[in-house]
């Protein structure tokens, strides 16, 4: 029986691609990006460096600081831009003030969530605690969750199952009566699969799906799918 439903927070509730974007388009338009690199190419440039420093700061290569000023010194040295004499921490800071403004939930979460409330609900993410924090409070979604569980809390981060096992424990339930939704199959539902725990995959992207696997394009129909778990 579920009765404890953890959510991951990035590319699940909030639509952290479109804010990371619009941001990443700013430090473009600013610092004349344009004269070496399209838009698009530039964005996935940024998608890569950014995948690529935050894992290490995952596998605790260095500090949460240290990715973000890295991200930034890989990014201008790709292009032979120069800073103009920033710090490259300050220049993230621009990035980091239009990231925020464009934090929104997808748009049926916040139904989708309401729809729940009978259920204790939680957050299990790889992001900053403080910036998880920051995302709920600011989305208006802090209010529907018990738990916040981030992977900067743990020397280990998702995929890692003992992430989950700890959500798990956090909540003082066992894997089985717990369901886990999740925008990644890698991160989110792996490991899942791998202790036997209940997961949806937000599949946002249409990507293609193995047999078994329960997938849906939104988190609209998650409340239906907890009723057909739960036997309703």
């Amino acid at each position: 029986m579920i009765s404890t439903i953890f959510f991951d927070l990035d590319g699940t509730l909030i639509d952290q691609k479109t804010a990371q974007n619009e941001a990443c388009l700013t430090l473009y338009r600013c610092y004349g990006f344009s004269t070496a690199v399209s838009e698009g190419d530039f964005i996935r440039k940024w998608d890569s460096l950014t995948e690529f420093h935050y894992d290490a700061y995952l596998r605790r290569e260095c500090t949460y600081n240290e990715q973000r000023e890295r991200r930034i010194v890989d990014l201008f040295a790709a292009y032979g831009i120069d800073r103009t004499g920033k710090e490259p921490l300050a220049i993230y800071d621009e990035y980091l003030y239009y990231f925020e403004k464009n934090w929104r939930p997808y748009p049926e979460v916040k139904e989708c969530l309401e729809a729940l409330k009978g259920y204790r609900l939680g957050i299990l993410t790889n992001g900053d605690t403080t910036q998880q924090n920051q995302k709920l409070e600011a989305t208006g979604l802090a209010s529907y969750f018990f738990y916040v569980v981030c992977a900067g809390d743990y020397d280990y981060a998702k995929p890692d199952p003992r992430l989950f096992e700890a959500a798990c424990q956090l909540a003082g339930v066992p894997v089985s009566d717990c369901l886990y939704v999740g925008d990644s199959f890698k991160s989110d539902i792996a490991p899942c699969l791998t202790l036997g725990m209940p997961c949806v995959f937000i599949n946002r992207k249409n990507k293609k799906v193995e047999e078994g696997i329960c997938a849906t394009p939104t988190c609209e129909a998650i409340p239906a799918i907890v009723a057909h778990l739960n036997g309703k």
